[in-house]
Formats: C-alpha cells, structure tokens, sequence
C-alpha cells in the first residue's frame, strides 16, 4: 500500500537505527522528518536493512528524495549512500503513469535539478532520475514520470531542445518500458548478400541472419534507437561461420554414428 509523505530507505547497516537516520536527515537541512521506522524481521528481531521515513508532506517527501538520493549518509562507517524511493513506488500502485526519456545532459545535472525543472513546470512529475554507471559517472540520460498525459505530452514537445538545464540543450522522446530480462535473445532479420554465382559474377541474394541481440530489460526503461548502423560484412561472416562449424558439427556426428553402428557389428 502505498503511504503518502514516507519514502522507503534501502541498504542500512546494523547500527542504523532511528534516531541515527533522523539525524543524517538533518544534518543535510531536512527538517520536514516526522518519524522513522526500522523494519525487523518478524522471526529473527534483527533489522531488515530497510525502514520508512515520514516527511510532514507528500512534497516534502518527493524533494529530499531528489535531493539526498546518491549523496553518502553523514557518519555513517564504512560511507553508505543514500537509497531512497518514494513509497507509493514501491509494491502495487494502480496510478497510470507516463515517462520521458531527457538526454544531453551534463555532468552537473542531479536528480535534484531534474526534478525543480520540470517540477517548476508540471504539477504530476512524480520522479525524476538521472542514470548513472557504476563508477557513479552520469550516463547522459535520465526518466521522468508523469501522473498527468496531458502534462506528459507538453513536456514531450516543449521541453524539447530546453535551455537551462546543465550546458546542453535538452532531448526529450518516449520512454520505453523494460520489464524482463532476456539473455541471448535472437532477432532474425533479412540481409542483402552478394554471392558469386555459376557465372563468376556476382548476384544479390537474400538470406536469412540471425544475429544474437543480448537484448537485456532493465528495472527502468530505455530509449530505443534503430539507427545504429549495421555491418552487413561483418554480421554476414559471423553468420556463414557459424553456419559452417554447425554444418561441421552435424556431419561429424552423422559419420559417428555409423561408425558405433560399424563397432557394434
């Protein structure tokens, strides 16, 4: 169920406990935390490593998320980092939702000043989140979500090419959803080939390449680009190779096998 004005807060250690993340909220200018409560497991008594913070308003909530998220918690041994979602995100929420992908971003743009620029703007942005790599290097893109279509497709077309935001104009386009993961997912696709034929000449032909895509579906979404060019030469001399070691493998194991039947005679 989803709790108005609490974010959830993930990966505490032990000795994070109440009055230790009620101070850590503080510490950073957060005044608006109500109260906190540390989950236990209901077996063992020991903390669960998450808890709930309560904020004085839905708002409230929303803003420290943006603004703390990614920072390292104040005290904390060895430095954690602040991981906070706001909790109607959390389990089953019935509210459609719509998301922009924003690209070109700069390094110097935070969840935080995502969020106020299109807060600023928008009444129903509900989460705004850059993406970083694991080194905690910007990746250049981020997702905004949206309660409101209407709010979601003005964004779409006037938040496009924005000035303001880091030092780059803003790119802004559908966001696609990624909801699985798909290890060596195979996308078969027709590729024009030239081939010699009996003449000595070379003729087009179509033939058939299956190409192994990884195509992997992430906890967030992604943008879909299909303009990346594809090396026809290269894809075509991966496919006929491997169509050659499976040609081998087959007729190997057909001589094999008359050869056990000639054993066992």
């Amino acid at each position: 169920m989803a709790r108005e004005g609490a974010l959830w807060m993930g990966d505490l250690a032990d000795y994070m406990d109440e009055s230790f993340i009620i101070a850590a909220f503080r510490a950073l200018g957060e005044e608006n935390v109500q109260n906190v409560k540390v989950m236990k497991n209901r077996y063992t008594g020991h903390p669960a490593g998450y808890c709930f913070v309560n904020f004085s308003s839905d708002q409230a909530a929303l803003t420290a998320m943006h603004k703390l998220n990614g920072k390292v918690i104040p005290h904390s041994q060895p430095p954690v980092r602040f991981k906070l979602n706001h909790s109607s995100t959390r389990g089953n929420n019935t509210d459609k939702e719509y998301s922009l992908w924003v690209g070109d971003l700069t390094p110097d743009v935070d969840d935080f000043a995502l969020y106020k620029t299109f807060g600023s703007r928008y009444n129903s942005i509900k989460t705004a989140k850059v993406i970083y790599d694991p080194n905690g290097q910007s990746k250049g893109f981020a997702f905004v979500r949206f309660y409101s279509e209407e709010e979601y497709k003005d964004a779409l077309t006037h938040m496009n090419g924005f000035k303001g935001l880091g030092q780059k104009p803003l790119k802004v386009s559908y966001a696609v959803p990624k909801k699985q993961h798909y290890p060596g997912m195979y996308i078969h696709l027709w590729i024009t080939v030239n081939t010699m034929n009996s003449t000595g000449n070379f003729a087009a032909a179509n033939t058939a390449a299956t190409i192994d895509a990884n195509i992997s579906y992430g906890e967030t979404m992604a943008q879909w680009d299909w303009n990346v060019p594809i090396d026809i030469k290269k894809t075509n001399k991966e496919y006929i190779d491997r169509s050659e070691e499976l040609w081998q493998a087959i007729e190997k194991a057909r001589w094999s096998f008359w050869e056990d039947i000639k054993d066992d005679e």
